[in-house]
């Protein structure tokens, strides 16, 4: 009830002024009534008023408790039951506000749906002449061309990939269907589905485990997040002899599953913001290739999949991204 109070303290102050100003009138004109008589002259004066705010609080209490608090709904104000010329007029403008952010939020999903639907229609038109590459370059293995067309043509199928994912992030987050996976079995079925990518740039994947373990998970996205975490292992990895490692283990009750690499490394600076949408910090720089985009979607997946992700990275030395499953 303060907005109350605070609404109606420059009344309070007028009726005080008021009656300074009643009580050194009649002082000086007849001081003779004022003696013996102050104590019924205040009550006789403060009555009315007091009855005055006790009225106004009776109307418009709620009305100002339902301003005062949260509300969850934006339309919480229509529930306002005090009718008075100021509430009216308040639900009014409310009403007409309500109804205009409600027509215009309308509009900017409609907007926003007709912009993914295009961004989703146009992937998919891609994809078509880019399978009909992929076999081209297929069936002509033979050119000493063959391996760069090959790769260039997985980039461009993996960066159309990205943009399907972040277009549609919202409505894929709800294709979720957890069960029990064999991290041993995701890992091993990753790292052969990018062998060619592994073969290309001269990097042998190692898997160690300490055991068996499968844990609560999507496979399918799991997958997925293996295979950015991994793309970017190989990406900001060069030279000969380097090895990128899946390590899975388990600490106190925790089931984890970690990518190593030994590849150029993460700024400290920018390890805070690496999992921001399209941040991609000093390396970003210097390899062209980086979008900013797979390591948000990591983040995001494995937040809807209550797995915790965890970054460690030295410059020059190498990056260790894991993955935390609660059991």
């Amino acid at each position: 009830m303060r907005l109350f109070f605070k609404i109606y303290s420059p009344f309070v102050l007028i009726y005080v002024v008021q009656f300074l100003l009643f009580y050194y009138t009649l002082r000086h004109l007849d001081e003779g009534i004022i003696k013996g008589n102050i104590l019924y002259i205040f009550l006789v004066s403060v009555f009315p008023f007091a009855m005055f705010l006790l009225v106004r609080l009776g109307m418009e209490g709620s009305f100002f408790r339902r301003l005062e608090k949260e509300w969850e709904k934006g339309d919480e104000f229509l529930g306002i039951l005090n009718r008075t010329p100021l509430t009216d007029a308040v639900k009014k403008a409310f009403s007409k506000q309500h109804r205009l952010l409600r027509l215009a939020s309308q509009e900017e999903l409609k907007q926003k749906q007709e912009h993914i639907d295009f961004i989703y229609h146009w992937v998919h038109q891609l994809k078509t002449p880019l399978s009909a590459l992929k076999l081209t370059v297929q069936a002509e293995e033979a050119l000493d061309s063959a391996d760069d067309m090959q790769e260039e043509i997985d980039r461009i199928e993996h960066s159309l990939n990205m943009v399907l994912y972040l277009s549609r992030i919202k409505s894929f987050l709800n294709d979720f269907y957890v069960e029990q996976v064999s991290l041993n079995q995701i890992a091993t079925e990753t790292i052969n589905e990018m062998k060619r990518l592994f073969i290309r740039k001269e990097i042998f994947p190692v898997i160690e485990a300490e055991g068996e373990f499968t844990v609560l998970t999507d496979g399918k996205w799991l997958k997925f997040v293996l295979f950015q975490l991994l793309t970017n292992a190989i990406r900001y990895t060069s030279g000969e002899n380097k090895r990128i490692k899946i390590r899975i283990g388990q600490r106190d009750r925790e089931v984890y599953l970690s990518v190593i690499d030994q590849g150029v490394g993460i700024a400290p600076e920018d390890i805070p913001r690496v999992f921001d949408l399209y941040f991609t910090g000093k390396n970003g720089r210097v390899f062209g290739e980086s979008t900013g985009i797979g390591l948000f979607l990591v983040k995001k997946i494995c937040d809807e999949l209550t797995h915790d992700v965890q970054i460690q990275s030295e410059l020059n030395q190498g990056t260790q991204v894991t993955i935390v499953f609660q059991q």
